[in-house]
């Protein structure tokens, strides 16, 4: 039977959760992705620069990215456990047991682990594009201008950065589309039944459908989520290319 738009309908009735979870989607892409950026810069900077052990540091970075995104959110969800987790209980046995805080167990905590968790996970992609657009910049344009007297600040803002603005924004699009859609980590963390304080639009569309059997309502919360996905995503990216265009 045709409903029209009664799943979207549905969905008002509940505002309340369905607003939560759109907040913590777009507070993890924030987070994320300006975290993401700036330690993946730095460490392409650093390793740019220091070229002893570069490939055994990049190897090592690079480690996260080939573990798959539900073995890292098991794993960070049995060391965060508040109770029986290794992190708390190793605070407690040097006598910190007073900064064992509950990290799965509040509103912003658990949304800056799960952000933390996709900043490990994505440091190697992040930081493999910025390495490659760094050794695309012509060393004479460094050079010349170290020898006209320009530190590594100076050169780091008037040649480094505008000439990375390719690499700035894809990396900026990529991570932020990715963690609109991010489910693994909250879902997992919490054993397949986040709470409010951590859901997601995602973790709703899932929910919605295999645990309320509510087939429509989460087919309407997916087109919300690529409705939202492709206007966010086409915005950041106007915005970034309209940076490049003004720069020097």
């Amino acid at each position: 039977m045709f409903v029209g738009l009664a799943n979207f309908a549905f969905l008002l009735r509940d505002e309340s959760r369905l607003l939560t979870a759109l907040g913590n989607t777009l507070f993890i892409s924030v987070v994320t992705t300006i975290v993401l950026n700036v330690g993946s810069l730095a460490i392409a900077l650093i390793l740019a620069r220091d070229r002893k052990l570069n490939e055994m540091y990049k190897a090592l970075l690079f480690m996260p990215v080939v573990i798959s995104r539900v073995a890292s959110a098991i794993i960070f969800g049995c060391l965060l456990d508040p109770t029986s987790g290794f992190v708390n209980y190793s605070l407690r046995a040097i006598g910190l047991g007073k900064i064992a805080l509950p990290w799965l167990g509040t509103h912003v905590v658990s949304l800056l682990v799960i952000s933390a968790i996709i900043v490990w996970g994505g440091l190697g992609v992040s930081m493999t594009i910025y390495i490659a657009g760094l050794k695309a910049i012509p060393a004479e344009l460094t050079e010349a201008a170290s020898i006209d007297g320009a530190g590594s600040l100076r050169r780091f803002r008037h040649i480094t950065l505008p000439l990375l603005a390719p690499a700035l924004t894809v990396n900026f699009c990529l991570i932020f589309i990715s963690c609109l859609k991010v489910f693994d980590e909250p879902w997992l963390i919490y054993h397949a039944t986040p709470p409010r304080i951590s859901s997601t639009v995602s973790t709703i569309i899932v929910w919605e459908a295999f645990s309320g059997s509510q087939f429509g309502v989460s087919a309407a919360v997916a087109v919300a989520l690529f409705v939202l996905t492709l206007v966010l995503g086409f915005s950041v990216l106007f915005l970034l290319r309209a940076r490049e265009r003004r720069m020097p």
